[in-house]
């Protein structure tokens, strides 16, 4: 939605693992990945023809960079609720 703060991204392509023990005995795919697919089964997603994930990871992302400023923002909050 425009405007909106929360973006919403749809996936043009979602590659699942389907490999794990979360998702066998792989009797009916589309109830298996409806109630038992988790994050760890996604491979591979790709967003208005890029891809986002690959590999089971964020692609373009800095991952440390993103933990560090969290870690900070919760330090903050707990400071903020002392």
């Amino acid at each position: 939605m425009p405007g909106d703060m929360f973006a919403v991204m749809r996936a043009d392509v979602v590659v699942l693992d389907t490999n794990l023990p979360n998702l066998a005995p792989m009797l009916d795919a589309v109830g298996a990945v409806a109630t038992a697919a988790g994050v760890r089964n996604v491979d591979t997603v790709i967003v208005g023809g890029e891809v986002v994930k690959r590999g089971g990871r964020l692609v373009g992302v800095d991952l440390p960079r993103v933990l560090g400023l969290a870690r900070r923002s919760g330090e903050r909050l707990v400071r903020a609720a002392a």
